[in-house]
């Protein structure tokens, strides 16, 4: 990926901004001059001799810094607390997932590709068990687009989905709030904000023939059942504000063995965390010499430390504002 720079700035040189820029020139060079003049204007120049005016004076201005000092600290301390609460409430957001000791690896690989390699992780101590899947709090890059189920005038809603295997769907731990009872396998789950506002429900069969027919043609799986209601869950990091696009999360279940989409490994591990990566890398990266894959980045991690990685562009910004406050 391409960095980008946390804080842009530029001057805009159109020439509505040059007028605006003249007149904010003018308007401060007058004041400047109109000001102190009106002021000196209220004194006679004999006081000025005497004294009085530089006594006075002193103590008028002496009380106008006070003040202003006191407001501007005030303010500044006022905004470093606020900033620094809702960094802690970016940090600490719920998930509504299980996060915990969760190890990503997220090479694109078609899921049959990963069997010979799950299997082999699963043999390690460190690990508990191993999911195939892609997307995880903050990180989700598949999105599909859902229609009005109770009127075809309004736009599509745009869901943002989670594609994994069973044992996958398990170890993050989505919250179910209502399971309609069928077969995990090859299901789709909603998030509650989708639900309402799709109007989508479990008698949905024109939706859910909708949904099949684009994964049987594009991807050649099988959408059965519309599985249940999960929590809603983030899809984008916590620093970027997308309103309600960023709870339209959705997880479809599918038989991971007749998936061709790219996907990646969820690692559920114990332990250290530094020698159960180190351990579960060696054998990834043989792994990948075997099959003489070179060139592609693999992006890997444990997921809550992936979350504040996210959130560092954020951080840098409020550091740099709290360094101007001080």
């Amino acid at each position: 990926d391409t960095p980008e720079a946390d804080i842009q700035l530029r001057l805009l040189m159109t020439p509505a901004y040059m007028v605006a820029y003249v007149i904010g020139i003018l308007l401060l060079g007058v004041l400047s001059g109109w000001l102190p003049a009106l002021f000196a204007s209220r004194y006679a120049p004999i006081e000025v001799v005497r004294g009085a005016f530089r006594q006075y004076n002193k103590m008028w201005f002496n009380k106008i810094f006070i003040v202003f000092q006191s407001v501007l600290s005030f303010v500044l301390i006022a905004l470093a607390i606020v900033m620094e609460v809702q960094m802690w409430h970016m940090v600490n957001r719920p998930t509504h997932l299980q996060t915990k000791d969760l190890f990503v690896i997220g090479a694109p690989y078609p899921p049959r590709a990963y069997l010979p390699i799950v299997e082999e992780l699963r043999s390690l101590p460190c690990v508990e068990e191993v999911g195939i899947g892609q997307g995880y709090p903050g990180k989700i890059n598949y999105s599909f687009g859902i229609p009005d189920m109770e009127d075809d005038s309004k736009s599509e809603i745009q869901m943002v989905t989670v594609l994994c295997d069973s044992t996958y769907f398990q170890m993050l731990g989505f919250e179910v709030v209502e399971d309609f009872g069928h077969p995990k396998a090859n299901s789709l789950w909603l998030g509650e904000h989708v639900l309402v506002e799709s109007g989508v429900s479990d008698t949905s069969t024109s939706f859910l023939n909708r949904i099949a027919a684009y994964f049987s043609t594009y991807y050649h799986l099988n959408v059965d059942y519309i599985g249940g209601v999960v929590h809603d869950f983030p899809v984008k990091t916590a620093a970027c504000d997308d309103g309600n696009y960023n709870l339209n999360g959705g997880v479809f279940v599918f038989d991971i063995e007749k998936m061709g989409y790219g996907v990646g490994l969820l690692v559920k591990t114990t332990g250290d965390h530094a020698e159960a990566e180190r351990q579960i890398m060696d054998h990834y990266n043989r792994w990948m010499e075997k099959k003489e894959v070179v060139g592609i980045d693999v992006k890997c991690g444990y997921v809550d430390d992936l979350m504040l990685e996210q959130l560092e562009p954020a951080k840098r910004t409020v550091r740099l504002l709290e360094i101007f406050m001080g």
